[in-house]
């Protein structure tokens, strides 16, 4: 990762959170609804060889743009372990913006 990178909205976990965090859309990827569904999502070296990351998307109300809480690390392990974490970090920003 440097400053100023961009990759597709549809690779790695902070972009499907964010596309998790707007409307259906006809042929998105199947980790998108499952997203929806699940609440998180968990990726492995879609954007930076090794790396893995974990994104949940941000309840908020239309028109507010899509907003997600995202955790990066070269550890599965680390990613996992912070789950509980981003996902109550999520839920302390929905309510921050709301």
């Amino acid at each position: 990762f440097h400053e100023g990178s961009r990759h597709p909205l549809s690779l790695g976990a902070a972009g499907i959170a964010l596309l998790a965090a707007m409307p259906p859309r006809p042929g998105e990827r199947n980790i998108v609804p499952q997203t929806r569904e699940r609440g998180w999502v968990v990726t492995h070296g879609e954007i930076e060889p090794g790396t893995f990351g974990l994104a949940v998307p941000v309840r908020r109300r239309p028109p507010a743009p899509p907003t997600c809480v995202n955790l990066i690390s070269h550890r599965e392990d680390v990613v996992l372990r912070g789950r509980d974490a981003v996902l109550a970090a999520a839920d302390k920003l929905s309510e921050i913006l709301s």
